[in-house]
């Protein structure tokens, strides 16, 4: 964990509402994910003044050792932030702001009028000073993340030493890229990354089929390695204000607190009469609201109120309608009198003021997510939330690669080309389209794409210019006109962070990161059917849930406890075997029933799947199949079942 730090935003706006601070939070949850810790009070906002600026960053300054303001570095009449924090810094930082001014000034000229400060402070910590647009916020945060950990380092008295060794190492910290640091304060050689050493580890197509590859040169990692190399690249989305109506399925990039108390008067919650209790008058005559207010006797009279109804003021009991009889009725049918055949008890059936939420409760929780049933979307309704802010879902691009592939539009009948090679139907792009729709995202559809460097190199720039991530099926393997890897690494001047898996199925799942000023994540996912289903469940999935907002707890599907009901042969390599999983009255354990032959090319063992049971590697094993009654975890894809298919 890296040092603690504040946000102060600065707007009159957000100090009056702070509903309409959307960088704050933003600002907050990037540096959680960059490792920073928060102290107990880690965000501050306040007005465009001079004195509230510089008390807020005083105080923050005491418990934080990175402060970062929001808000009031431009031109206007009330940007008064530089002129606050100036005077507080007794070392100042040109290079940080050099770095965030150019980084601005590569996107628009405008950031020439942005007048950002940083420095260290009397109390040592650091400050430095972002726009108030969140887009403008993140694009200077992201530029400072690089340098942060270092300069933090420097301040509390260290001599950098650490940094320099973990440069050194093959492990890149989070938030790092892949560029050499020259340490000013301390000159000498060092050395840069690995990857920038390393040789291009792709194909060459311009080499000759003759000369490729024999043997991967992608080493073949662990999974958890590969799950920690992907979340460490995955960086939580924008901040955004959603409309109640569309945010089913977003995280909360808030907390949400009740304004008012509710309900904001006595209330009932049955259909009844309010009466004031005197258990020496059963027979009472009916008045309005209105008139009981100035009634003199009030054991005698009794207000008709309805479920959620106000009580009147002077009311301090409530008869049920079933615990009445009416025993005068006018010309017209309203009831004049009623008798009460119930013993009135003071304070029964009312909701006082507050009783359901007090101003000042907390309704929703920053990383909450806001599910299907419907409870969330009540609960803020209920305080009268029309909009909250929330995390931007990822939109996802998806692209099938292989000449043998054939749109399921064109015709129902699998073809074969002039040269007698079978074309099959695409049914990867079809599922995980499928799936992304089901799991909430957008999805665009960058179609079928041939074997062909250029091709591939186009449809990647596509989604490039209009998705978060991309997830291509093919061409990943050993194959002569397998050209993924080689357009991410020699085309697109990506990344491939890991082209192997020690997984079944799943082997030659590959993540890269194309570059960018937000990273695109690229899913290279195997051709075979259910292969791409499943490392895109074990992959894919958990990279889009921290993108959104997801805790970190929550970034993996949920895993459950199942009893299998047949044997599982183990294979050398961690498998994932494809399952139903069953409630069950009788037994105590969800009941998982395979869905029939495993091999990656069998697209159907992943109908009526719901989850993929995780089966260890023989070599760690102490048998070589798991029997039939063995308990096992699995990932659930899908709500469990209360039957099997016939």
């Amino acid at each position: 964990m890296l040092s603690t730090c504040a946000v102060i935003t600065v707007s009159d706006t957000a100090a009056r509402d702070a509903s309409t601070d959307a960088t704050g939070p933003m600002l907050l949850n990037e540096l959680q994910s960059a490792g920073y810790s928060l102290p107990s009070r880690a965000h501050y906002i306040v007005p465009d003044e001079l004195s509230a600026i510089r008390d807020a960053v005083r105080c923050a300054a005491v418990s934080s050792r990175l402060v970062v303001t929001t808000g009031g570095t431009g031109f206007g009449l009330r940007d008064v932030t530089p002129e606050a924090v100036g005077p507080l810094i007794v070392k100042h930082a040109p290079g940080l702001v050099h770095l965030m001014m150019s980084t601005s000034l590569a996107v628009t000229p405008m950031a020439a009028l942005s007048r950002p400060v940083c420095g260290v402070t009397q109390e040592g910590a650091l400050v430095v000073t972002l726009p108030g647009s969140p887009k403008g916020a993140r694009e200077n945060l992201m530029a400072l993340l690089k340098v942060l950990p270092h300069a933090l380092e420097l301040i509390s008295g260290s001599t950098g030493e650490d940094t320099h060794r973990a440069m050194g190492a093959p492990e890149r910290a989070p938030n790092m890229t892949d560029s050499a640091h020259i340490c000013v304060h301390r000159q000498r050689d060092e050395p840069r990354s690995l990857q920038e050493h390393a040789a291009l580890r792709s194909f060459d197509p311009t080499q000759g089929v003759a000369r490729r590859y024999r043997r991967s040169p992608y080493p073949i990692i662990q999974m958890s390695e590969a799950l920690d190399l992907i979340l460490q690249y995955a960086t939580v989305g924008d901040v955004e204000r959603v409309d109640l109506s569309a945010i089913v399925g977003r995280v909360l990039a808030e907390t949400v607190m009740s304004h008012v108390d509710l309900p904001s008067v006595p209330t009932t919650n049955v259909d009844g009469y309010a009466i004031f209790s005197d258990d020496s008058q059963p027979r009472r005559r009916l008045m309005s609201a209105d008139q009981y207010q100035d009634c003199q006797e009030l054991e005698k009279w009794a207000v008709r109120v309805a479920t959620g109804g106000p009580v009147p003021a002077r009311a301090n009991a409530i008869i049920m309608v079933e615990d009445t009889t009416v025993s005068e009725t006018g010309q017209t049918g309203e009831e004049i009198t009623i008798d009460i055949h119930a013993i009135a008890k003071i304070g029964e059936h009312f909701r006082q003021i507050g009783s359901d939420v007090r101003a000042g409760d907390t309704i929703l929780r920053q990383r909450d997510l806001i599910s299907p049933v419907g409870g969330e979307v009540a609960s803020l309704a209920f305080i009268g939330r029309h909009s909250v802010l929330t995390y931007r879902k990822p939109v996802v691009a998806v692209m099938s690669t292989g000449n043998e592939l054939q749109e399921l539009v064109q015709t129902t009948t699998p073809q074969v080309t002039a040269a007698g090679v079978p074309i099959v139907f695409d049914s990867n792009r079809p599922s995980l389209l499928a799936a992304l729709k089901a799991q909430g995202f957008d999805a665009i559809d960058l179609g079928i794409i041939g074997d062909d460097v250029s091709k591939i190199k186009q449809a990647l720039e596509l989604g490039l210019s209009r998705a978060d991530v991309i997830v291509t099926t093919g061409g990943t393997s050993m194959g002569e006109s397998d050209y993924l890897k080689t357009v991410i690494e020699r085309e697109l001047h990506g990344t491939c962070h890991f082209g192997r898996v020690a997984m079944k199925p799943g082997k030659p799942t590959t993540f890269a990161t194309l570059p960018g000023q937000r990273p695109t994540l690229v899913f290279a996912l195997p051709g075979n059917p259910a292969s791409a289903l499943v490392t895109f469940y074990v992959f894919v999935m958990p990279a889009l849930r921290k993108v959104s907002g997801y805790r970190a707890s929550e970034w993996h599907l949920p895993r459950v406890r199942v009893q299998i009901t047949s044997d599982f042969p183990l294979d050398p390599r961690p498998e994932f075997h494809r399952v139903s999983i069953v409630t069950s009255q009788e037994a105590p354990y969800l009941r998982a029933f395979s869905t029939g032959g495993q091999r990656s090319s069998r697209t159907i063992s992943m109908a009526a799947a719901n989850g993929l049971v995780a089966l260890p590697s023989s070599k760690d094993a102490p048998v070589a199949v798991l029997k039939a009654g063995s308990l096992c975890d699995a990932i659930l894809i899908g709500p469990p079942l209360t039957s099997t298919r016939d």
